[in-house]
């Protein structure tokens, strides 16, 4: 009876354990908001600012700047402290990301979801025209457009727009097969 009991106790604890990872992956970021960038493009500089007011007004955003692995840890280190970043900063090993998401623009923002299906990519918003043209105030926001529509259930308007800035830089040369 107590080999019973045991095995009884061992089985419904286990699921219990499983049971409530799943929970927690079910509440696991939704979004998370993917900006690729460049320490040298002066438009990933000067979008930091609204960068970091969209991440300080919706945490839930999940903003992320990748950086390619061209660029050094004190490179990095110096583009947070230079610029006051306030989002997190990664290094895009071997450029998977850039490569997942095809990326050829700093900045170029891919909003996704829980799967890492892209629900909005392009442009942050029209602030820039060109390179060394923009308005004083962008007029359209698109991802915040986007990011809002998802979380209120609603279909994104503009699911892809252009991005304006510098090229993003790959060497793939190392990289067997493609």
């Amino acid at each position: 009876m107590n080999l019973f009991f045991f095995i009884f106790f061992y089985i419904v604890t286990g699921f219990t354990t499983y049971s409530s990872s799943l929970n927690n992956d079910e509440v696991a970021d939704p979004f998370k908001t993917y900006i690729f960038m460049a320490v040298e493009c002066p438009i990933s500089q000067k979008y930091v600012y609204r960068l970091n007011e969209m991440n300080k007004l919706y945490p839930d955003m999940n903003i992320v700047g990748i950086f390619q692995d061209n660029t050094s840890e004190a490179d990095l280190s110096d583009f947070k402290q230079r610029f006051g970043v306030d989002f997190p900063l990664v290094l895009d090993k071997d450029h998977r990301w850039a490569l997942q998401f095809k990326a050829e623009i700093t900045p170029e923002v891919f909003l996704v979801d829980r799967f890492d299906r892209v629900l909005y990519s392009g442009a942050i918003d029209n602030w820039f025209i060109s390179l060394g043209r923009n308005r004083s105030f962008p007029s359209e926001h698109y991802l915040l457009d986007a990011f809002l529509a998802i979380k209120q259930g609603e279909e994104v308007k503009k699911k892809k727009t252009k991005a304006v800035g510098c090229f993003l830089e790959l060497n793939t040369s190392h990289h067997h097969g493609q």
